[in-house]
């Protein structure tokens, strides 16, 4: 399972000039950054069900660190789902957006994504 492939995300990440910062409240979160044309810069997920901040370096997947994926068949959400946090799991997206300033990336289930800002 867990086929990756590139997404697209509603702003650029590469060489962010800030950030990230994460502000999580209950089952939302907010991530903010400025991006390298000095923009602030605002993403909030719905209905969080996982939320996990790696090293790439650490990661065993070939992540390139300025890019954005979608996990498809998504063990992750499988387990979500057998351990009820998940209830209809095609409603949700598992998401890994890399942010090679910091050489880090946030791997997050959500139901749904807004941009802002």
């Amino acid at each position: 399972m867990d086929d990756l492939r590139e997404a697209s995300f509603p702003f650029p990440i590469a060489d962010t000039d800030s950030g990230p910062s994460l502000e999580y409240t209950r089952d939302e979160v907010t991530l903010r950054f400025v991006d390298y044309t000095e923009m602030p810069r605002q993403v909030t997920f719905d209905d969080v069900a996982s939320i996990r901040i790696s090293s790439i370096d650490a990661d065993p997947r070939d992540l390139l660190d300025d890019r954005t994926y979608i996990v498809d068949n998504s063990s992750l959400i499988g387990r979500l789902t057998e351990v009820g946090e998940i209830v209809n799991p095609d409603d949700y997206t598992h998401q890994i957006v890399c942010f090679n300033e910091t050489g880090q990336f946030l791997e997050i289930v959500y139901r749904r994504m807004v941009a802002g800002v």
